[in-house]
């Protein structure tokens, strides 16, 4: 296969046909699956700006996938964690991750496997609960992003021994 180079684009890149997707309100609990999860590097720039003294983050991609609410299907749903485990009621990776999984807690010899494309596949395909924030964008319009992430209803009585 070979793309060549065309003096003008064939393509319409227009915003006429741009899908407008209905705003989730805040602080409503819908269900999701994990499309992505990868360790992300940030640049020195953005660092500097928000005084951020780690050089990567974790970051997860969420679909909405909620029979209760089809207005917000296939909605996307992004947020970021410390790329840190530990036991503190603050650590969001942990927490995220024990909701994602549906378990009270992780293992003690629990780790994050990371990929060679920096990605974290075992957590792809699972399905929990996340509370949308909205974030007011520069151009005044909301964005959708995660507030927190919670077990299903099925899952919440599951100990860490019979999902691992």
């Amino acid at each position: 296969m070979e793309i060549k180079m065309q003096e003008k684009s064939t393509r319409d890149f227009g915003d006429d046909d741009k899908k407008e997707w209905p705003v989730i309100p805040e602080n409503t609990v819908v269900e999701c699956e994990v499309t992505r999860c990868e360790i992300r590097e940030l640049n020195p720039e953005f660092r500097a700006k928000y005084n951020i003294q780690d050089e990567v983050e974790v970051n997860f991609a969420f679909k909405v996938d909620d029979p209760d609410y089809p207005e917000f299907q296939n909605q996307w749903l992004w947020g970021t964690a410390k790329p840190y485990l530990d036991n503190s009621d603050g650590c969001r990776l942990r927490l995220w991750l024990q909701a994602i999984y549906g378990i009270d807690r992780l293992p003690e010899d629990y780790s994050l496997k990371v990929n060679d494309a920096n990605q974290i596949p075992d957590l792809l395909g699972l399905r929990c609960r996340v509370l949308v924030r909205n974030k007011a964008k520069k151009d005044r319009t909301l964005a959708h992003s995660v507030k927190d992430v919670l077990r299903l209803p099925a899952t919440r009585k599951v100990q860490y021994e019979d999902s691992f």
